[in-house]
């Protein structure tokens, strides 16, 4: 046994806070299950409080046992910090089991619902534009699908559908009293989540068919990928997949695209500058020349 270091009271004036203050000063040697105690006091708190999803009674029955524990774990004369921290932990399994499990089931239905919707209207749209692409469906001479291929990028948004699906399915039993909020923001984003990944897996594509990005793995190169729908699919899973983190990375690659352009047109203007002031002033400049010349003053005016 061991006392309390803290005192531990309620926030009136704002619903489901608790206040914790350290009795002494700022030297007080205070024991380090107290101090753990204290976080995971802390962390519960605002987890609890920032879950508006819960009904106000059950919430209010959560709160007023964070509160009993929170007071004989820091704040009482025998306190016992170990004891607590079993029973918070268990208040957070409960909680996680009740609220938790329902805030997963209902986020399951509703990405389930939206990323099957999105997958079938888009596979329904890939297999439209295969056809009138491939001839299937005859065009009319001059029709832009003869020159523009669609069905490639609409086969790799429907695989990422699946892929975005598939992760949530496979990773949904592995979240912890600590990620209830974080399912249900990303509940509340579904839509944008999807549609960041669908377009992502489209750049991707995009990146991959001018030639920004090289894929190979294994035995696989993209040099058919814009042709043979079976690895579309399987690509599009796979950037599904990878999710947020695939915009992430298309970012980056935008970025040091970007720098390259801006790197390669500062050694053209500095290649033109030195190449104009070479010519001499009795010769007569060759045609090249004057368009460096022209170039050179322009350049020049446009920094003054």
């Amino acid at each position: 046994m061991a006392k309390g270091f803290y005192e531990v009271t309620t926030d009136a004036s704002n619903s489901y806070t608790l206040i914790i203050t350290l009795i002494g000063n700022e030297t007080t040697e205070i024991p380090q299950d107290q101090q753990d105690l204290k976080l995971l006091i802390d962390e519960t708190n605002i987890i609890l409080k920032d879950a508006v999803f819960i009904p106000n009674k059950r919430k209010n029955k959560y709160f007023s046992q964070l509160l009993s524990i929170a007071q004989k774990g820091l704040s009482s004369e025998d306190a016992k910090p170990e004891n607590a921290t079993k029973s918070l932990r268990k208040l957070r399994e409960k909680i996680m089991i009740k609220e938790g499990e329902m805030i997963k089931k209902d986020h399951t239905k509703s990405l389930s619902t939206l990323a099957w919707s999105a997958t079938g209207i888009a596979a329904v749209l890939a297999c439209v534009f295969w056809f009138m692409e491939n001839d299937v469906i005859k065009l009319a001479k001059g029709n832009f699908l003869s020159y523009f291929y669609f069905s490639p990028y609409l086969f790799v948004f429907t695989g990422a559908m699946v892929g975005v699906w598939l992760y949530y399915i496979a990773n949904k039993d592995k979240s912890e009293f600590k990620d209830i909020i974080v399912i249900y923001k990303a509940k509340l984003n579904l839509v944008s989540q999807l549609f960041v990944v669908g377009v992502s897996s489209i750049v991707f594509l995009l990146f991959i068919n001018i030639g920004v990005v090289t894929l190979e793995i294994g035995g696989f190169s993209d040099n058919k990928l814009m042709e043979t729908v079976h690895l579309q699919l399987p690509l599009g899973i796979i950037l599904g997949l990878a999710g947020n983190k695939l915009a992430t990375a298309l970012s980056t690659k935008a970025n040091s695209l970007f720098d390259e352009i801006i790197t390669t047109v500062k050694t053209v203007e500095k290649d033109g500058e030195e190449e104009a002031i070479m010519i001499d002033d009795n010769e007569e400049p060759s045609k090249t020349n004057k368009t460096i010349t022209t170039t050179t003053k322009i350049i020049r005016r446009v920094r003054k």
